[in-house]
């Protein structure tokens, strides 16, 4: 009875640990127990085959894989960049190795190569979480001069340690985090279907759906829990995404949308292919990658989107021919309002529809014809992988400073360390790409807490280390245990627990190499105090103010490229300018936007003390993302119809007027966030103009359809500009209640 109770302790426990390891929040404990598994073993059979002087190799191969990459995605692709980053890292120990021949040709080697694996690291996704992995093949080799001789045995052990990392990380624990945000994408696209049934069946009051939205606050607070979050040029991680943006604005169309014209079948139409579209989606979402004939059935859902317009417009003309300035009149024209939340919420489940068709539906095609395929869809990744990364070459971009400043304090800790000559010294290399932050204030912050964390793992190592070094075993012992700290203290106490418990490491590590007591910590605290103070003279000399000093810029030029895009499409819509142009233009404030959402991202980064709150920065991104969505939407209504020209000269005036009015909010804004304002007042943009003219257009061609089509295409357009001076006015309210940073002092 007794052995069969210890069974039943011994599974629950067992059962317990399951649990705990394989929860959401449990990514630190998987990556903590996966290196404390694969370091001894890794070390272990290098030595058992002779390979000491590879062993190094192997054993930050797999440290850097496992703890510092941890790639996620479904399997494939996490092995597709598991074997990459053994690649890439064989290509750098290579590299590095002919770099270390001299001290010239080393300097220029770790800043050239630093500052291209920085910038690749834009790219987000695999790219970024790869990114310190890559470079530490590259200063572990440089560091320790090499001959050509040398090379294969080095390569040997980087891609060993790797390849087993990659099978530790697939086996033990696999998590795809990934596929968590898509099924939360799936769950707010069909709360948003849910919404727009309801409310079209009139079962929902105005604003309700907070359940459903929930789903999408859901889905973003899991999105800034993951690490590595999905973000460059691949069309998954773009799905993903565009998918939070989007539904997040379509809950506010949503929240109002209406049955406006109850007795025009298009509309219950266009609603129905509408919550089909979204519920197509989120079923791809949930099913990932397939082969199929088709996904989302967005040649119906635009078909319907037409014939609705259409409808819509013969329904105001028959109702107001006759009717005259009445309000009778008024009342009709009120309900065609209405109806722009629904087109509204149909392009946004349209674009959703076509990128989930791109991203996740594979036509079963014969293999010539899937060859030219995939080669095609390679050159497209190929050309959003240059475009974004040409976007950053310049020098208002932070990510471009970032990547500079890192190589130029990498290269300046190479020349220290040669010319010091001290022992271990690639660990001044570490210390300080450990250390740098973007500025110069975070990185005294982070160059205090790595000393100081570096002294407590040396005074606990050596504790351990003076008595014990000589015997081997208790070194083995100890070994996976403080394996398992270098992971994991670092996500319990930051940057202080993962500079001790990597001393921890080093110390026990080096002395089963090469045993040298409590001096291989000594050596350890002494060269991360060179590299933190290599850092700081870096960050002090290097654009010191880091990603404030181009966030300011960045956000800026994304107000003024949103503004002259909306202002082109108006000028197209007079008939004034070639529609052509618009692509480009659009692209230019995409850029622009991408900019500063990494300026942004970096400036969050940040650490040390800030200037400014970062909670105000919400309502400033959303603006100009609202301009860009908006005045695409009226870009594609005009590219779908002649520009209306000299028609309604009156309703363009107005029209004219509210674009105006639209972009002098921007300018303005613009100007606020590139120097102090005395009174931290930001204008409001004006209401759109009260559209007296088009009105009394609609009404007096209700009986010439050719000029009633016109004026009718106008009154679409004119509701995008509701749309987005509406937006533009709530979003500055909430950025001046917050305590906006236009408001408080630029000090660039």
């Amino acid at each position: 009875m007794a052995e069969r109770t210890d069974r039943s302790a011994l599974r629950s426990a067992v059962a317990r640990f399951w649990f705990v390891v394989r929860r959401p929040e449990g990514t630190v404990l998987r990556r903590s127990l996966r290196i404390a598994i694969a370091v001894p073993i890794v070390l272990a059979v290098a030595l058992a085959v002779g390979a000491r002087d590879e062993a190094g190799f192997a054993v930050f191969a797999t440290v850097s894989a496992l703890g510092l990459a941890d790639f996620g995605g479904p399997r494939q692709r996490r092995l597709v960049a598991f074997v990459g980053l053994a690649i890439v890292g064989a290509v750098y120990v290579a590299l590095g190795t002919l770099c270390s021949q001299t001290l010239v040709a080393a300097i220029v080697g770790v800043v050239v190569v630093t500052f291209v694996t920085r910038m690749a690291g834009v790219l987000g996704g695999h790219p970024a979480a790869g990114n310190v992995a890559a470079l530490l093949a590259f200063v572990l080799a440089v560091m320790d001069p090499g001959d050509l001789r040398s090379i294969p045995g080095r390569e040997a052990g980087w891609i060993a340690g790797g390849l087993f990392a990659a099978a530790v990380a697939l086996l033990l624990w696999p998590r795809d985090e990934k596929r968590l945000l898509a099924e939360l994408a799936a769950k707010a696209s069909r709360a948003m279907a849910t919404v727009i049934r309801r409310r079209m069946s009139s079962t929902l009051p105005d604003g309700a759906g907070a359940d459903e939205l929930q789903a999408v606050r859901e889905l973003r607070g899991q999105l800034l829990d993951t690490p590595y979050r999905p973000a460059g040029p691949g069309r998954r991680d773009r799905l993903i995404l565009q998918t939070i943006e989007l539904l997040e604005r379509a809950f506010g169309f949503a929240s109002t949308v209406t049955a406006a014209t109850p007795e025009v079948d298009e509309e219950r139409s266009l609603a129905d292919r509408t919550t089909a579209a979204l519920d197509a989606t989120a079923a791809l979402l949930e099913g990932g990658p397939r082969t199929a004939v088709a996904g989302v059935d967005t040649e119906g859902l635009e078909a319907a989107r037409s014939a609705y317009r259409q409808a819509l417009e013969r329904w105001t003309r028959h109702h107001l021919d006759g009717a005259g300035a009445t309000p009778e009149a008024d009342a009709v024209l009120d309900q065609v309002d209405r109806a722009l939340p629904l087109g509204a919420l149909a392009v946004i489940a349209d674009e959703l529809g076509v990128m989930a068709d791109d991203a996740l539906v594979e036509p079963p095609l014969p293999p010539g014809r899937l060859v030219r395929v995939r080669l095609g869809q390679g050159r497209a990744w190929l050309r959003r992988c240059s475009r974004i990364i040409a976007s950053h070459l310049r020098w208002s971009s932070a990510w471009f400073r970032s990547a500079a400043r890192g190589a130029l304090a990498l290269g300046a800790s190479v020349a220290v360390a040669r010319w010091l000559g001290v022992h271990h010294a690639f660990w001044i290399v570490l210390g300080t790409l450990s250390v740098l932050r973007s500025n110069a204030a975070s990185t005294g912050s982070t160059a205090l807490q790595a000393v100081g964390g570096t002294a407590l793992g040396f005074a606990v190592a050596s504790a351990f280390v003076i008595p014990t070094h000589d015997s081997a075993v208790a070194l083995w012992i100890v070994l996976p245990i403080v394996a398992f700290l270098s992971m994991w203290l670092p996500g319990r106490y930051g940057l202080v627990g993962g500079q001790a418990g990597f001393a921890l490491l080093v110390v026990v590590l080096f002395n089963i190499l090469a045993p040298a007591g409590w001096e291989t910590g000594l050596d350890r605290l002494e060269n991360v105090g060179i590299g933190a103070a290599v850092s700081m003279a870096a960050a002090l000399l290097f654009w010191p103010r880091g990603a404030h000093a181009v966030l300011r810029g960045a956000v800026s030029a994304w107000y003024r490229s949103a503004s002259v895009y909306a202002t082109g499409t108006i000028d197209v819509v007079r008939g004034e300018g070639p529609i052509e142009p618009l692509d480009s233009l659009r692209a230019h404030a995409e850029d622009c936007g991408r900019r500063a959402e990494v300026a942004l991202e970096e400036y969050l980064n940040e650490r040390g003390t800030k200037t400014e709150p970062w909670t105000p920065w919400g309502p400033v991104m959303r603006v100009p993302a609202a301009v860009v969505f908006a005045t695409a939407a009226v870009a594609r209504s005009t590219a779908e119809r002649s520009p209306v020209g000299g028609a309604c000269p009156a309703a363009l005036d107005e029209l004219e007027a509210g674009a105006r009015a639209v972009a002098s909010s921007l300018e303005a804004t613009a100007e606020a966030l590139e120097r102090p304002i005395a009174d931290g007042h930001l204008d409001l943009v004006p209401p759109p103009p009260p559209r007296v003219g088009l009105r009394h257009c609609l009404v007096s061609s209700a009986d010439d359809p050719a000029r009633f089509h016109d004026a009718f295409t106008l009154t679409w357009v004119s509701e995008w500009l509701g749309y987005l001076a509406a937006g533009i006015t709530r979003y500055e309210a909430e950025l001046e209640a917050a305590e906006a940073p236009t408001a408080r002092t630029s000090r660039r």
